[in-house]
């Protein structure tokens, strides 16, 4: 078989919710997504962001991947049939394969699809070839990634897809802001999920425990007690602005929970905090009080959206505890 009919076969046997040309999600599949980049540290520190982008998917890949698992490297080019398209060789089989001979087995594939959001018919090439992963400068290549939004040389702006046929899973970093790893079952991406879950986007972090069984899985908000809560974040945020205090930048909410049942209690709050990626601080009872309190940070800028997902977490942290969310502050 030609390598286009063994990832066809692979891909039917293991990923079948997954369309092969071009690459998309047609079903649900046990999936994990993780943020890279501290929201608005680029603004600050452009080399300190990015370094973190870096060791994070370094980290992630080499953790999914061993030298010698067969992979599938497919890599997307898309454009416009309206448009003169045509095969172009793309940097990534140039700059990022170790050995040059390995580029003579590569597969490309053009097709003609129609994008209903624009009622334009499209054209995407498929790039695909098949190695092992030490035959990958993916370090590399991972920081060409990272590099395309901020047009640092080298950039890759085409979309890459590491299919681990060894593992069964397949990783691809979309840009700086994060990265995906998909796997055959949850069994297959379980540990990864397991020693990085201080990493997992907060965004769809209640959707990712869900699936695991695991975190804030069974625990769930109220639509009463949503209102209140995003009205009550609101409210802040909008005394905050008329502040001028730069929401742009990284900020740090400090959340405070209250806790009345014992240290064991406070104990396994911080813990889950802590796994959750959050800073945490516990304060014992005050000579007049019984009451512990934890307080935790997690850098985010005051956008409504990304304050209002950390508090919907501290919620869900509270309510499975049995504690009390006093709210936030900065």
């Amino acid at each position: 078989m030609n390598v286009r009919e063994q990832y066809e076969n692979y891909m039917d046997s293991y990923f079948p919710q997954i369309n092969k040309f071009p690459f998309h999600l047609e079903g649900k599949i046990p999936w994990i997504r993780f943020e890279l980049g501290i929201p608005g540290q680029w603004r600050i520190s452009q080399a300190e962001y990015l370094n973190t982008v870096y060791q994070k998917a370094i980290t992630v890949f080499e953790k999914s991947h061993d030298p010698e698992d067969d992979i599938f490297l497919l890599v997307l080019k898309y454009g416009s049939s309206y448009k003169k398209n045509r095969y172009k060789k793309v940097k990534v089989f140039d700059r990022y394969i170790k050995e040059k001979k390995l580029r003579n087995k590569l597969h490309v594939l053009k097709t003609n699809w129609c994008d209903s959001d624009y009622d334009e018919e499209q054209v995407t090439y498929s790039y695909l070839l098949k190695c092992k992963s030490s035959e990958l400068n993916y370090r590399q290549l991972l920081k060409a990634i990272a590099h395309t939004d901020f047009l640092i040389h080298p950039y890759i702006s085409d979309q890459c897809f590491f299919i681990n046929t060894t593992k069964h899973t397949i990783y691809h970093m979309y840009d700086d802001r994060g990265l995906d790893l998909l796997g055959e079952s949850k069994e297959s991406i379980k540990d990864i999920y397991n020693s990085y879950s201080n990493w997992v986007l907060d965004y769809d972090r209640k959707a990712i425990d869900e699936s695991f069984e695991s975190g804030l899985y069974g625990i769930k908000e109220t639509a009463k007690e949503r209102k209140i809560r995003e009205s009550a974040d609101e409210e802040k945020l909008s005394e905050l602005e008329s502040s001028n205090i730069p929401f742009e930048l990284p900020r740090k909410p400090e959340h405070k929970f209250t806790i009345k049942n014992g240290k064991e209690i406070v104990e396994l709050i911080a813990v889950h905090l802590q796994r959750m990626g959050y800073a945490t601080l516990v304060q014992a009872p005050k000579s007049n009080s019984e009451d512990y309190s934890i307080t935790c940070t997690k850098p985010c800028q005051l956008y409504q959206h990304q304050v209002s997902i950390q508090t919907s977490l501290m919620a869900l942290v509270a309510k499975k505890y049995k504690a009390k969310y006093e709210g936030w502050a900065l």
